[in-house]
């Protein structure tokens, strides 16, 4: 049974985009992109809860395809998570200084990466929740407010 929580692959080689889909698409919607351009297309359709990016893929780079994320009002907090076989400091810290929330080097482990959506998942239900609250705490405030005339 799927929940609403929505997981962007986004990786030029199919088989990790398989096991993206395999691992999550039970539990969580998953949509899997060939390319940094499929991608956008798509974020024009909804946004993602989060996104998994290779780094290097044929056009446009994960690199290029993160700051193209974060340029978008609506993406400026949603959780990126580079997945790529560059295993190098630099790599790493280029995904972050692109707006990445975190790296994992392929070929990865997919209890560490389960791990890491379901905390990026209670982050965000967590936030939600909070959301819920301020926007209660301002109608109740403007009762109040308006009562007091």
């Amino acid at each position: 049974m799927q929940n609403g929580f929505t997981i962007f692959a986004i990786d030029d080689e199919l088989i990790f985009r398989n096991i993206l889909q395999q691992a999550f698409g039970e539990h969580r919607q998953v949509r899997t992109f060939a390319s940094a351009e499929e991608c956008l297309a798509a974020l024009d359709a909804g946004m993602p809860d989060l996104f998994f990016l290779d780094i290097e893929m044929p056009g446009l780079d994960g690199y290029t395809l993160c700051r193209m994320i974060r340029e978008r009002p609506s993406y400026t907090s949603a959780p990126i998570i580079f997945v790529s076989a560059h295993d190098d400091l630099d790599s790493r810290m280029r995904g972050f200084d692109a707006g990445g929330h975190d790296f994992v080097v392929k070929p990865f482990s997919l209890v560490e990466l389960r791990q890491k959506v379901d905390f990026f998942e209670q982050a965000q239900s967590e936030r939600d929740t909070l959301q819920v609250r301020v926007e209660e705490g301002e109608t109740l405030t403007a009762l109040i407010l308006g009562n007091l005339d």
